[in-house]
């Protein structure tokens, strides 16, 4: 042998046996291989929400949600059976993580989180005929799909899928448990107030495998408190455009300034509203009334321009004419406004 790879051996001999290292047995990695109990194996599923913790801001052009979730998994496994008795073996934090590393269970995970979830609690209990339980509390931020047509009166569902992480369809079946399904109602966060928390089982294909998965959707419905953008906003602004009627008891002459004030702050009101919103390709609500807001403010502008110019002429039909569209366009403009209000309403909720 040559000596130079003599002295290389006895190198690496050395230094496994110094620093107590040893290299990997293949029949010892053979012999750590969990494989499933049955299959299919039927996993118990439920998905307690603690608590809807935050939602980006609508004018974010990649929303997502924040929620504190505890999950409750429950399988069967002969295997890890120890015999009869109320005895039972408990496993808490990082002690769960371990005996977990010597047994087979599904390993679930968050199919459409952004980032990695963060668990704050796990508790794992076997029980002597073999019946497993695990419990993870955790915290997980996900991808939102937001429909603000009704912005700001919106209600949006915000989704968790949940599945096997290598485990498909075939192998294991996520069965929701819905005793251990549900919301704490006590829980509140500014700006959303949950209204109602279920769990769908279901499919999934994944693309790049084209293997089938099966999975459970956790779907948090959650209405969005509107009494910002109402008292800050909507309600200024049904105040300004109400005075603005005035102007039918003001000379003709000096209503155009009227109305474009009134132009101007439907203007200024647009701007703060487009700020809070994305660039999204469809209406909203608000954008509803912001248009009828620039509809009544046009139609004061033209109005006092067209009965300025009539009372400018001497003959008595001329101002007689002003006079009945005066009369006329303060009860049929503000009818109209709220008229063009109910029907956008109608139209956005159906």
């Amino acid at each position: 042998m040559n000596p130079r790879v003599r002295q290389l051996r006895f190198c690496i001999v050395a230094l496994v046996a110094a620093f107590g290292l040893s290299l990997p047995d293949p029949a010892a990695a053979e012999a750590t291989h969990v494989t499933l109990p049955s299959a299919p194996t039927e996993v118990a599923i439920g998905l307690y929400l603690i608590g809807l913790t935050g939602v980006t801001e609508a004018s974010s052009p990649f929303p997502t949600f924040e929620a504190e979730i505890l999950m409750d998994l429950e399988w069967r496994d002969p295997r890890v059976a120890f015999g009869d008795g109320d005895a039972r073996h408990f496993y808490l934090e990082h002690e769960a993580q371990e005996a977990l590393g010597q047994m087979w269970w599904p390993d679930p995970i968050v199919q459409n989180e952004v980032r990695a979830r963060q668990t704050e609690a796990q508790e794992l209990i076997v029980y002597p005929d073999g019946r497993v339980v695990y419990e993870e509390r955790f915290n997980v931020t996900g991808h939102a799909e937001l429909d603000l047509r009704r912005f700001p009166l919106d209600r949006q569902r915000f989704e968790l899928v949940i599945e096997p992480l290598a485990w498909t369809s075939h192998e294991v079946q996520l069965v929701p448990n819905l005793e251990r399904t549900g919301h704490d109602a006590d829980f509140r966060i500014p700006e959303w107030s949950v209204s109602a928390v279920t769990i769908e089982p279901g499919t999934r294909v994944e693309a790049r495998r084209g293997r089938e998965f099966s999975a459970v959707s956790l779907r948090i419905d959650a209405a969005r408190a509107s009494a910002h953008y109402l008292l800050r906003f909507l309600v200024p602004l049904a105040v300004v455009m109400a005075l603005t009627l005035s102007v039918f008891w003001m000379p003709a002459r000096d209503r155009g300034r009227v109305g474009f004030i009134a132009l101007l702050t439907i203007v200024a009101s647009h701007g703060v509203i487009a700020s809070q919103l994305p660039r999204i390709a469809y209406l909203t609500f608000v954008d509803l009334i912001l248009f009828i807001g620039y509809a009544y403010a046009a139609v004061l502008i033209v109005e006092a321009t067209w009965v300025a110019r009539l009372e400018e002429r001497e003959d008595e039909a001329s101002k007689q004419r002003a006079a009945l569209i005066d009369r006329r366009t303060r009860w049929m403009l503000p009818a109209a406004g709220l008229a063009a209000i109910a029907a956008a309403a109608i139209g956005i909720s159906s």
